[in-house]
């Protein structure tokens, strides 16, 4: 039951079975097992699923996606060297994979600024809200990272 209390060593605490759909349609299990679950199902589970997510075009399951989608249309990002460059800010990391893909990554909770080279443009954003094909972003959110490309 979702409701029993486990006390165990390890890392234990820490993993859970994944719920798949909301217990209030898919069962106490829910959707992970019709059985009893070695740890207890988590009890945000009604709330973070892999179907509730699959359907918020803003969580981390369709931020994954849309990650993989562009990996598998982009041969630079499946081949050749990363290139790293210098970043203006601290706490950032930026690189460059192939000829005209741009990656920054934040590592602060603060903005923090980037310098693009010219005609830089937004692939994808962590944040799932920036549009492609926008000019890339002169400062990156805080934990945001972004792919663009030269154009």
């Amino acid at each position: 039951p979702a409701d029993r209390v486990v006390d165990v060593d390890g890392r234990d605490p820490q993993r859970a079975p994944l719920p798949w759909a909301p217990p209030s349609q898919a069962g106490p299990g829910a959707g992970f097992t019709t059985g009893t679950p070695w740890l207890p199902i988590t009890a945000d589970a009604q709330r973070r699923n892999a179907t509730s997510q699959g359907q918020d075009p803003q969580s981390v399951l369709s931020l994954y996606r849309r990650l993989l989608g562009l990996r598998r249309e982009r041969d630079d990002l499946q081949h050749g060297d990363i290139a790293f460059t210098d970043p203006e800010a601290p706490d950032v990391l930026t690189y460059r994979r192939g000829e005209r893909l741009l990656v920054a990554l934040s590592f602060s909770v603060a903005p923090r600024p980037v310098a693009w080279p010219p005609g830089a443009r937004t692939v994808l954003s962590t944040h799932l809200d920036r549009a492609a094909g926008t000019p890339a972003p002169e400062e990156l959110r805080g934990g945001e990272g972004i792919v663009a490309e030269l154009t």
